[in-house]
């Protein structure tokens, strides 16, 4: 199946983004029956149609699967990031699409599940079995759809992730997590993931980047900061040597307009307009973004040093 073949069901356009998935023959149709609801709880619910419960049985097929549904969703439908929810199989499904497009699935909603134990990459409510009439309520009573007020003062700010170390994905989907977590920070948008080969000493295993642009009322010093204690959770160890492998990359690319030069604190990020690897993701983000020092769009510095043998996004 190629990935520009999954039909779907969708309805609420304009409300909060959720991702119905169902192992079936029959999806959509079972959507038909929870659609007004989802709408009327403030969701714009997706179903896809995907292959029969034996066509993703394995789990060699489940990267095939992700890249399907993140086509269908960022690509085609502009979609930024979603509520993912299924149960039994497509619980499965649902977890393996979180795990290879860090930060795109904001939470996971699961149920039927016998691995309730297992660790997720993503932050997740686990729920008893359901009926279908208690889906919607389900859904909406522990992922209802967000409501801010306007934060006047808050700046824009790109944060630059990269890992080579251990379990990439997870060490990726838990920095996202956390800076969703972090008081004065809202609205995480990650780009697609990128591989990059890399520059370092010795041999080092390939990179996966990305960007995450975010609301912030913080000040790039404490945002600092917290990049910093979230690297050092994920286990980054911090030598002497430079461009060494780590778990855990975060470098604060652009905050708003602003120039800043502290100790230890350079913004925009002086290496910025030089890496393809942080560029690409970003130009996906915001591609008319004009460097505050250069006076270019993202989009140009991109396109001066592109370079598919250096950094190429990871789509499967």
């Amino acid at each position: 199946m190629s990935r520009e073949e999954l039909a779907y069901a969708r309805h609420g356009h304009g409300g909060e983004p959720l991702l119905l998935l169902h192992a079936g023959p029959d999806a959509i149709r079972r959507f038909a029956r929870w659609a007004p609801r989802l709408a009327q709880a403030g969701f714009d619910a997706i179903a896809p149609q995907l292959p029969t419960a034996s066509g993703w049985e394995r789990e060699s097929d489940l990267p095939a699967c992700s890249g399907a549904l993140y086509a269908l969703l960022r690509d085609r439908l502009r979609i930024e990031r979603v509520t993912a929810a299924g149960g039994g199989l497509a619980a499965a499904i649902a977890r393996a699409f979180s795990l290879r497009f860090p930060g795109y699935v904001e939470r996971l909603v699961l149920w039927d599940r016998t691995d309730a134990a297992q660790s997720e990459p993503t932050p997740c409510v686990v729920l008893e079995p359901l009926a279908d009439e208690d889906l919607v309520g389900a859904i909406h009573r522990v992922a209802a759809p967000r409501r801010h007020d306007p934060w006047p003062d808050a700046e824009l700010a790109f944060v630059g992730l990269g890992s080579n170390l251990g379990e990439r994905e997870r060490h990726l989907c838990a920095a996202v997590a956390a800076l969703r977590a972090t008081e004065g920070i809202r609205d995480v948008v990650v780009s697609p993931v990128y591989k990059s080969r890399a520059e370092g000493p010795g041999r080092q295993g390939p990179y996966l980047n990305a960007v995450a642009r975010l609301e912030t009322r913080v000040s790039p010093q404490a945002l600092l900061l917290r990049l910093l204690a979230i690297e050092h959770e994920q286990g980054r160890v911090r030598g002497h040597e430079r461009n060494a492998a780590r778990t855990l990359d975060l470098d604060l690319l652009l905050f708003g307009s602003r120039r800043v030069e502290d100790a230890g604190l350079v913004i925009p990020h002086p290496r910025l307009h030089q890496r393809p690897f942080a560029l690409d993701p970003l130009c996906d983000l915001a591609p008319q973004l004009v460097h505050p020092l250069l006076g270019e769009t993202i989009e140009s510095l991109a396109t001066r040093v592109r370079d598919p043998g250096a950094a190429r996004r990871r789509d499967v």
